[in-house]
């Protein structure tokens, strides 16, 4: 049986791995973390089990020689029963706080690295934490391919709410249909960010986003994507 909720936990996890590969050294995915021995955790709710795994690992990501940085995804539902009554910028919180609390010790005392959760909802929006990641991971790819970075951002932002949409559209419409059977090896695709010509007209935000459902055209049946625009414009 098809686990939605692990699909869509994994489609970003890869991708944002991906994206990271681009810019840092010795990127992995669901790395194991060593073994606590003599260190002694403060926090009770640490987690002092063997054999734990997060879900991404990167070199060099703070611009600090040879440090690891660890991050761990989690998206959540805003608009389950028991979200309702709770602001939303504090189940943002919640969650990023329930993540620290069993890594965050654990990773500085005994991995001697850093640790962030990533944080998202199923709609789309970012927690604190994640966007101050993906901003500094929008600055090193735009300096890298020499790209602005307010289109670099907007690029990522555009790839993550696909990610997201494509795991909400497989839990609408099951998993029988033959365009489901795609691995996340599409979203292995270069950097291509629109390039202005000089004395041309600047194009909207909008625009931008057209011309780049008309790429996704070569890789999604079209019913999918009109679904996935509609669903963009009306949120």
């Amino acid at each position: 049986m098809v686990n939605i909720e692990s699909i869509r936990h994994n489609e970003i996890r890869d991708m944002t791995a991906y994206l990271m590969s681009e810019v840092c050294h010795e990127v992995g995915i669901e790395p194991c973390l060593q073994a606590v021995t003599e260190e002694q955790l403060r926090h009770k709710s640490a987690n002092r089990e063997d054999g734990v795994r997060l879900d991404i690992v990167a070199e060099n990501f703070l611009g600090r020689d040879r440090q690891r940085a660890f991050f761990d995804v989690r998206v959540f539902n805003p608009f389950a029963q028991s979200h309702l009554s709770t602001p939303l910028a504090q189940c943002y919180r919640k969650q990023e706080m329930d993540k620290k609390r069993n890594y965050e010790e654990r990773v500085r005392e005994v991995e001697h690295g850093s640790f962030s959760p990533l944080v998202f909802t199923t709609a789309g929006g970012m927690g604190a934490t994640v966007t101050g990641v993906y901003k500094r991971l929008a600055s090193r790819i735009a300096e890298k391919h020499n790209k602005p970075y307010g289109k670099t951002l907007h690029w990522l932002r555009c790839r993550l709410n696909f990610s997201l949409l494509r795991s909400a559209i497989m839990c609408l419409w099951g998993s029988c249909s033959a365009c489901h059977c795609r691995t996340v090896h599409h979203l292995e695709t270069p950097l291509t960010l629109p390039v202005q010509k000089a004395g041309s007209p600047a194009k909207s935000e909008h625009a931008c986003f057209i011309n780049y459902c008309d790429h996704l055209l070569g890789i999604y049946p079209y019913c999918e994507l009109m679904h996935v625009v509609f669903c963009c414009t009306v949120c």
